[in-house]
């Protein structure tokens, strides 16, 4: 157990004293505004790693497929920060969407990938090693990942760092299989290509005095209103 304020403190000294990594083996279904806008700040220098939770509830929104009601963990939730789930287990925190569709169309809340979670070795209170299992487990795998791949790919920015990450992990991204199982190499091995997603739209009938029913009727204008974002390289032309 903790306090928001106490870890806030904690991810600033980090970040201000050349943390280039943090991993988060926390999580907390309130959010704190405070934590949150710490982790925003050492995002400018840090790449933020987070676990999931152990509870086997969906990120959301609405009904799991269980029918549990689904919950958002954070930090590991927001879309700046690394969310880990565990690829082997079955009690994990789950983002059944993948990393790149979302249901929350404002805050693009996800959980990003999965990693080796449970029967793993790991130092204890008061000395020695114990085999332990949880999705605090899987995301110091994927921090000491990271800072392979920060040291073959110094220059690559957080953005293209999360987007090789998940452009090249497996299995193929789809709704039907959540989040994919990472893999270091392709993601240090890969060519970063423009990858772009509708993550929502707007649609209205309110422009030249219509009548905004929302039905499109013969004569009608509508203007579309899409959320794009792109995932993994940059590009110069974008059109729709």
């Amino acid at each position: 157990q903790g306090n928001a304020t106490t870890i806030a403190d904690g991810v600033e000294y980090a970040s201000n004293n050349g943390a280039t990594i943090i991993n988060m083996g926390f999580g907390s279904y309130a959010e704190s505004t405070t934590l949150k806008l710490a982790l925003e700040n050492a995002y400018s220098t840090s790449v933020l790693v987070a676990s999931s939770g152990n509870d086997k509830i969906c990120i959301g929104p609405g009904l799991c497929p269980d029918g549990k009601y689904s919950a958002r963990s954070f930090p590991a939730a927001y879309s700046f920060v690394l969310g880990i789930e565990d690829s082997e287990g079955n009690y994990d925190n789950y983002d059944i969407d993948g990393p790149i569709a979302t249901g929350f169309p404002v805050e693009l809340l996800n959980y990003e990938i999965k990693s080796p979670g449970s029967s793993i070795m790991s130092t204890i209170p008061g000395g020695g090693y114990a085999s332990l299992t949880g999705t605090s487990m899987s995301t110091p795998l994927v921090a000491g990942g990271l800072a392979l791949y920060n040291q073959e790919k110094p220059e690559d920015s957080n953005e293209l760092l999360f987007g090789s990450l998940i452009n090249t992990a497996y299995p193929e991204l789809s709704p039907s299989t959540g989040s994919p199982f990472v893999d270091f190499f392709a993601a240090i091995s890969s060519e970063p290509v423009p990858k772009l997603a509708v993550l929502s739209s707007v649609q209205r009938d309110t422009i030249n005095g219509q009548n905004g029913n929302e039905f499109w009727e013969p004569g009608e204008t509508i203007e579309i209103l899409p959320l794009i974002k792109n995932y993994w390289g940059p590009t110069e032309d974008v059109r729709v």
